[in-house]
């Protein structure tokens, strides 16, 4: 009995001699992941806070898609330029965010640089200034506003878009032979969609199946093969025009722009096509215009973009 008594100690003095020896060693790994964990985040910080350059990447909400995939390519660099890149987005839509308001706290906080994408209803924009009344160097893409004192714009070759969504209508076409309908309602001259519509125009003179016409909106008796859209606008228009009246009919519509409205039609197979810039290669090629403004005083005033295709699954 007293044997059974002593072995019964020993192995109680045993368990809470491991479970102490746990004890401790769980205590200090706490301890050491919490000073590591603490030491990262220090050296993060001190990283961050030594970074040269502060650089806003702003849009409206209902270009938030782009704007973000912007952000993405500009933040890609970010290390290589020793600067700080974050994004302003309202984050609902709102007429008292607009982009005026995001480039007057741009100037409110100091910034070294802002990259803009402008809307085409973002109107009677001012050129954004720090506490010191000195412009931010800007850079724009999407909508070019004269007005504006931007160091460069991030645009596109129209006529090889043009080129490129010609040649995808083409496709379309049994045999290359059909009616294509091009929808530019555009009121006020812009030399871009001339360029745009153009090429179109001059690619399509070399099928003798093809027929092409312009017009500034659809119609109902409109049996047009494939409609081609200008802008985003149009393009949201001509959808909502062909759901409200021919709801079940099948139609080939390509459409140009890039806010999240063009996306959602695109997922549903409301549009075959939708045809829009490479977001992230502009905030690539816009940090690298802003750092070349910022060392030399001086950059490129337009910078070619590349050109994505999306197509309806």
């Amino acid at each position: 009995m007293k044997s059974n008594l002593k072995i019964s100690k020993k192995a109680f003095s045993l368990a809470i001699y491991f479970l102490s020896v746990l004890f401790f060693a769980t205590v200090f790994l706490c301890i050491f992941f919490i000073t590591a964990h603490r030491n990262s985040l220090f050296r993060k910080n001190a990283s961050q806070e030594n970074r040269i350059a502060h650089v806003l990447v702003i849009g409206s909400y209902k270009n938030e898609v782009i704007t973000r995939q912007i952000y993405n390519g500009a933040k890609k660099m970010a290390e290589k330029y020793n600067s700080v890149v974050e994004l302003y987005i309202p984050t609902f839509q709102s007429s008292d965010t607009s982009l005026q308001a995001l480039f007057d706290y741009a100037g409110y906080i100091n910034a070294d640089g802002i990259i803009a994408f402008v809307g085409s209803s973002d109107k009677k924009l001012v050129t954004p200034r720090d506490v010191d009344d000195y412009k931010i160097p800007l850079i724009t893409t999407g909508t070019y506003v004269p007005e504006l004192s931007q160091i460069s714009y991030i645009g596109n070759s129209y006529w090889e878009v043009g080129k490129k969504i010609a040649e995808d209508a083409e496709e379309l076409l049994m045999n290359s032979r059909g009616d294509i309908c091009i929808i530019n309602n555009n009121s006020s001259p812009n030399p871009n969609d001339s360029t745009l519509l153009n090429s179109m125009q001059s690619y399509f003179r070399t099928f003798k199946g093809i027929n092409c016409k312009v017009v500034p909106k659809v119609s109902l008796n409109d049996t047009s093969d494939v409609f081609i859209c200008l802008s985003e606008e149009i393009t949201i228009q001509t959808v909502q025009f062909f759901q409200e009246f021919y709801p079940t009919k099948k139609l080939h519509i390509i459409g140009f722009g890039s806010n999240n409205t063009c996306e959602i039609y695109l997922e549903k197979g409301l549009i075959t096509e939708l045809v829009t810039i490479n977001p992230e290669k502009i905030g690539e090629e816009a940090m690298t215009a802003l750092f070349e403004y910022k060392s030399k005083g001086y950059t490129s005033n337009y910078i070619t973009a590349d050109v994505k295709v999306w197509r309806a699954k």
